[in-house]
């Protein structure tokens, strides 16, 4: 299953063939399951996330994320993919851009629940120094 950073608590699920993916609170919510499955492009270190109840459905995006504005489900009747899909479907593996705070926390909401970390986590330290120079 796959949490969204955002929306602890929630999961990411498919809502059919050519659709885009949505989020469920349910746990029990079948198309909300994926395999983690070798890349479909073959090269080294990179993934494809197929649909556990809908096997031979993928979760793609477009090539190089090019013109696509959601990730969908792709369902192929044909017995092989093409290459571009193949590509759209083969995601690399790597550490995440940020990571949880060890003390942070999930705040339980009436309609939502909300990721709380502490602010001077999220700080960013980059300056840019000026100098006034006058003859």
């Amino acid at each position: 299953m796959l949490e969204p950073f955002d929306f602890p608590g929630m999961f990411i699920t498919h809502l059919g063939n050519g659709t885009s993916l949505g989020i469920t609170q349910s746990l029990d919510d079948i198309g909300s399951l994926f395999r983690l499955v070798a890349g479909l492009d073959g090269k080294d270190r990179t993934v494809s996330l197929e649909s556990d109840d809908k096997s031979g459905c993928f979760m793609y995006s477009g090539v190089d994320y090019k013109d696509v504005s959601s990730v969908k489900l792709n369902c192929d009747s044909k017995s092989s993919f093409d290459a571009e899909f193949k590509q759209a479907a083969s995601f690399m593996l790597g550490n995440g851009i940020t990571q949880y705070h060890p003390i942070s926390f999930v705040a339980k909401g009436a309609k939502r629940n909300f990721l709380l970390a502490p602010l001077l986590s999220f700080k960013d330290e980059s300056y840019t120094v000026y100098f006034n120079i006058q003859s």
